[in-house]
Order: C-alpha cells, then sequence, then structure tokens
C-alpha cells in the first residue's frame, strides 16, 4: 500500500498503524573504528549530529530524529518509541549521560539552529519521517555506500543450498557499536542494559558479540576521536 499509494490514488493506507510482527531478521554488523571515523567524516548537515547521536547513545534512528530539546539537560531522557508503540515497560524513560563529544556537538547544534530553542531537533527530517518512514534509513545507507564506500548487504545463507543478500549495516549499527564498544571498556552488561533500555541482560548480550554515576563512567569510557574538533 506505501509503494502504490501515489500510482493508485489512495487517500490513506488502511494499514499504516498495524505494527508490524517481529520475525527474525539478519542482525546489524557494528561498524570498526576507522568505519566510524569516515562516516563522522563525510556526515554533514543534520546527519553530522546524528551520527553523534548515534554513536554516543545508542538510540534507534527514529529515536534519535525525533528528539526534541526539552528531553535534553544535563542528560537525554526519552521513551523509546518501540516501547511506546507496544505499551510496554509502563513507558519507561531511558536515561542516557550525555559524553563531552556529544555535549560538545549539541551545542554546536544550538548555534545552527540559532540559540536556546525547544521543539524537535531535525524538524525537516520528522516532516520527511512523517512522509516516509524509510527515508532517513535510505539517505543514512547512501551515506555509507556512495561517501563513505562501506557496503551496507552481504550474502547470508539459507540453509544448505541457498543464499540471500541482506541488509547488515545501516543507522542501527550505531547501536551496536555503542554497546560493543561499552563492553569493550569492561562495562558491567546491567549497565549497558540500563543505558540503552534493553528489558534484559541477555538482549544486551546479544548486541555486544544502575546507578548514575556507572552510567556516566560508561559514556565518558567511549572514546573521542571520531569527528574532528567540535566546540
Amino acid at each position: 500500500f506505501k509503494t502504490l499509494k501515489l500510482q493508485a490514488g489512495l487517500v490513506q493506507n488502511p494499514f499504516a498503524d498495524i505494527p508490524a510482527m517481529e520475525l527474525d531478521t539478519q542482525s546489524r554488523e557494528a561498524f570498526t573504528r576507522d568505519e566510524l571515523k569516515a562516516i563522522c567524516a563525510k556526515a554533514t548537515g543534520d546527519w553530522r549530529y546524528l551520527v553523534g547521536i548515534g554513536i554516543y547513545t545508542g538510540l534507534r534512528l527514529t529515536d534519535a530524529l525525533h528528539l526534541k530539546w526539552e528531553d535534553i539537560t544535563d542528560v537525554i531522557r526519552v521513551v523509546p518509541a518501540k516501547v511506546r508503540r507496544r505499551k510496554k515497560g509502563n513507558g519507561k524513560v531511558v536515561e542516557i549521560m550525555i559524553h563531552p563529544v556529544l555535549n560538545a556537538l549539541l551545542s554546536e547544534l544550538r548555534r545552527v539552529r540559532g540559540g536556546s530553542l525547544t521543539g524537535h531537533l531535525f524538524p525537516a527530517l520528522v516532516k520527511e519521517y512523517a512522509r516516509d518512514r524509510t527515508a532517513a534509513s535510505v539517505a543514512f545507507g547512501k551515506l555509507l555506500r556512495d561517501e563513505c564506500g562501506i557496503s551496507t548487504t552481504a550474502e547470508i545463507e539459507e540453509g544448505s543450498q541457498r543464499k540471500r543478500r541482506a541488509n547488515v549495516r545501516g543507522f542501527h549499527s550505531l547501536r551496536h557499536s555503542f554497546v560493543s564498544m561499552c563492553a569493550e571498556g569492561g562495562v558491567p552488561l546491567t549497565t549497558i542494559k540500563d543505558i540503552v533500555g534493553h528489558s534484559t541482560a541477555t538482549m544486551t548480550a546479544y548486541y555486544a558479540h544502575a546507578k548514575d554515576d556507572e552510567k556516566r563512567q560508561a559514556i565518558n569510557l567511549l572514546p573521542s576521536g571520531f569527528f574532528d574538533p567540535v566546540g
């Protein structure tokens, strides 16, 4: 329906608000540190700041691009869209301490936007998302392939006789990278779980193939050298 909407002259997609069923899909792969540096060097405009948010918070793309200035104080507080959609976790707020590099990026974005602001950090992307929920993912994939030379697909085996191409690199890979870097820094799984909003430590362990001071320490353990100096 989404694909044929314009061609068929449909006013509304009757399936738009029906949540998709959970599928066993191919896991996204984490980026290497060199790949993260390349992405940070090539990302411009809103993507410069979205990539920074992805690296230093582990937020999913939907939650990152819908962030509001009101969500950001000395920490970032957000109820993940995934939780709101499924009405699980009693609307639990995820609190993420702000890494110094991300703090500098957010300060830079405030200056770009013209000072102290309210509303969405990325209003243009929010409007685009309302028109087409895949647009941001497609744009990030194009950035990876065309600007950074990073392949976004891989051949996956399905049984002994069958293979298929699958998407293995995308914005969600920044979330995997965040969890992996935390794990490499020796951050306990329970702390990582609390930061990224996983319901179980088992889910956090899958991504990685509390107290506020522990979370702040975890965030500060993340490397700082991905972006050129910001301020």
